[in-house]
């Protein structure tokens, strides 16, 4: 008797959060014109928020937004995350507009990071805490007389591709606490990237890297290995 009743508390409670979770997405849209897939598997903790101006949203099966953190997707943006990947609190992750950005299988972002612009990330990937992966950047040298929010106006005029240059991280890669990895860079599978570290241009497959700017500090696989 005792188990039976266990068992409908645990069946109405399911029924309450996927209830809520539905709620909580559908009251964050402010676009007349999106797509977005499977939402009901995932789980959104407690002041969690997610804003859809417009794109397509695609969430894996058993994917949890952490509390207080924030998605944003922007006008003609796309958000890809695969299943059981995690994202813990106070996080921010922000397709811009016409930008892309695609995590994979079982990857977790840890506290405080932040990911936006155009940025793909592999499976099995971790992200300690405080990391920022952006693809975007500021036109200081562009007319060097002008503004740096200036250049950044004419740029754009200039550009219809803005000034985005996409971020790509390999499968089974670790980001150190604090790592920064700047616009265009591409860090191959299985890297590492210590603690603080400024990654300013492209890391090989199965390299050790680390602090400003990143350099190699040695390969995790021989040669042979690889």
């Amino acid at each position: 008797m005792f188990r039976q009743i266990k068992h409908r508390i645990k069946q109405s409670l399911r029924a309450r959060l996927k209830e809520e979770v539905i709620r909580i997405v559908k009251d964050s849209f402010f676009a007349d014109t999106y797509t977005i897939e499977k939402f009901e598997h995932c789980r959104f903790e407690r002041n969690s928020l997610m804003r859809i101006f417009g794109g397509h949203v695609q969430l894996g099966e058993n994917f949890v937004l952490g509390s207080f953190s924030q998605i944003l997707v922007e006008q003609d943006a796309t958000l890809i995350i695969g299943d059981h990947s995690w994202i813990a609190n106070n996080c921010y992750i922000a397709p811009g507009e016409g930008c892309t950005i695609s995590i994979g299988h079982r990857t977790t972002l840890q506290p405080r990071s932040q990911i936006i612009g155009d940025v793909t990330i592999g499976d099995d990937v971790l992200i300690a805490p405080n990391c920022l992966l952006s693809s975007g950047t500021h036109m200081y040298d562009y007319i060097p007389e002008l503004k740096i929010r200036e250049q950044d106006r004419k740029y754009c005029e200039n550009n219809s591709n803005g000034y985005s240059n996409p971020i790509k991280i390999g499968n089974d890669c670790w980001l150190g606490v604090n790592s920064v990895i700047l616009p265009g860079v591409t860090i191959g599978e299985g890297s590492v990237i210590g603690a603080n570290a400024v990654v300013t241009k492209d890391v090989e497959p199965y390299s050790v890297v680390g602090g400003v700017p990143a350099k190699l500090i040695k390969k995790r696989l021989g040669e042979a290995s690889q």
